[in-house]
């Protein structure tokens, strides 16, 4: 028996025959001149590092406080973010990135795999076998049909799944609420006829503007609120719930307009219609080669051997599941890693994944990206040129580093530069939002 399905193979990630099996083909370096900017780019700050007594001879000011190795370590930046620019493989720009500093002691060894032992990127490798078995079972995607609907285009899509997120994320962990809408959406998609491009990225971005409107909706809020309540001297009173929301509420609603806007012109694909075996929709649908690779309704049968059937104890365990995770991960009441190592064990063992799965489920270049990230953060700390590049460097990336978004990028099939475009044009439109209507809004309602 063979299913009608669609698959959607990203731009410029070619299929070569290797083995007996068709695998992507991903070249580090699509324009060379990218490469030759780059090298120039890192020559000139080099130089510039060079002729700092020059330019500083009083030894005053945050530029003449830089060393040799800041200006190394801003060049190595510029030129992985060049690379990642240029559709190079972010996990191995940044493995890269971290070793060089690594050999170069820029970062020490501790700093270099304080990722690889971070129980939040342990966290997030646990929370694939979770989200795979809610997948398997169908929990969420039955769960969110109904507010979905039938949407005709992009833009009506974008606002049915983007507002309630957005509401969700006010008061759910945004992580597991992302890695859980994923299948759904690519369900919702095929069945709709729309590019899942045009939704994943929407659906990270949006989850980040709702977790901003209340208290618990972002781990930076409850941060910054325990340091005010710890310092007597703090200029501003410790938040409340909503203290936030007049400010970051209508940001949100005019972010997820933008959104609704740009995102179908900017993120749209070309879309390859496959008819394909059973077999090959199950082996392939998380492999990564395909965005999307989904049954469509109204085809043939699939092979019932194929499919896992699911009994009514299997689906109890996966929605209680989805309960007591949802419910803990926003209190924290239990850190995330061991919640969702004790859920992926109660899945196996319910019968609800097997251990095949779980393990075939789990993104681990996502992961890779994710702790290699840290030693270049660490480099930036410690070369004393985080404060002079932060805002410049959230602001060029669009948010790429987030977690929600590293979720999406392979199952969007996205490039670095999708996410500088809507991302740079979105954090723009907001910081813009939330500054006139801090400056506007009168003293008593701001926090």
């Amino acid at each position: 028996m063979r299913g009608r399905a669609i698959g959607y193979i990203p731009p410029r990630k070619k299929l070569v025959h290797f083995k007996g099996r068709y695998i992507r083909a991903i070249p580090l370096l699509r324009k060379p001149r990218t490469i030759i900017v780059a090298l120039l780019l890192a020559m000139s700050i080099g130089g510039l590092g060079a002729a700092q007594a020059a330019l500083c001879p009083d030894a005053n000011g945050a530029i003449c406080k830089l060393s040799a190795g800041s200006y190394f370590t801003m060049a190595v930046t510029v030129v992985a973010l060049l690379l990642m620019c240029n559709d190079a493989p972010p996990d191995l720009v940044l493995v890269g990135t971290t070793t060089l500093l690594l050999l170069t002691h820029v970062i020490t060894d501790e700093e270099a795999l304080k990722g690889f032992c971070s129980p939040s990127v342990l966290a997030i490798g646990a929370l694939f076998p979770v989200a795979r078995s809610l997948e398997e079972a169908q929990t969420v995607d039955r769960a969110i049909r109904p507010i979905l609907g039938h949407p005709t285009s992009h833009r009506a899509a974008l606002l049915r799944l983007c507002a309630p997120v957005a509401i969700f994320s006010g008061f759910l962990n945004n992580t597991p609420l992302v890695a859980m809408l994923i299948s759904p959406c690519e369900t919702w998609a095929a069945n709709s006829g729309l590019h899942i491009s045009v939704l994943l990225m929407p659906l990270s971005f949006s989850s980040m503007l709702g977790g901003m409107c209340t208290l618990i909706g972002t781990s930076t809020n409850l941060v910054l609120n325990s340091q005010i309540e710890q310092d007597p001297s703090a200029p501003l009173q410790p938040f409340g719930m909503f203290s936030m929301t007049p400010v970051s509420l209508p940001a949100a609603i005019l972010g997820i307009g933008v959104m609704a806007l740009l995102a179908p012109p900017l993120l749209s694909r070309d879309t390859l219609l496959l008819e394909v075996s059973t077999i090959f929709a199950e082996m392939y649908r998380h492999s990564g080669t395909f965005a999307l690779l989904n049954e469509v309704h109204g085809s043939r049968k699939c092979a019932p051997s194929a499919a896992r059937v699911y009994g009514r104890k299997q689906r109890w365990v996966a929605i209680l599941s989805l309960v007591v995770l949802l419910v803990l991960s926003s209190t924290e009441l239990v850190p995330l890693l061991p919640l969702t190592l004790s859920l992926s064990f109660v899945l196996v063992g319910a019968g609800c994944i097997t251990v095949e799965q779980a393990w075939a489920s789990i993104s681990y270049r996502v992961l890779i990206t994710i702790a290699a990230s840290f030693g270049l953060g660490s480099a930036l700390k410690n070369t004393h040129i985080s404060n002079l590049l932060a805002d410049a460097l959230i602001s060029l990336s669009g948010s790429v580093p987030h977690v929600t978004n590293l979720l999406v990028v392979g199952r969007g099939g996205y490039r670095f530069g999708d996410f500088t475009r809507l991302g740079g044009i979105l954090t723009l439109v907001v910081g813009v939002c939330v500054s006139v209507l801090a400056w506007g809004l009168p003293a008593s309602v701001l926090p």
